[in-house]
């Protein structure tokens, strides 16, 4: 679980350049796939809590 989260993590650092439009836009890019992953997971605990 850990391993894929730092892999998300280190995804949008590996194409920032060093201007800082390029770093905002590598945190949006991050905080947009957190927020995808909390989604998911609230999805996922709630329909194994369902069954």
């Amino acid at each position: 679980m850990q391993t894929t989260f730092m892999k998300i993590l280190a995804q949008p650092n590996q194409h920032l350049k060093n201007d800082g439009e390029d770093v905002i836009q590598g945190l949006t890019k991050m905080m947009f796939l957190h927020g995808k992953i909390g989604i998911l997971l609230c999805i996922l605990s709630y329909l194994i809590a369902t069954k």
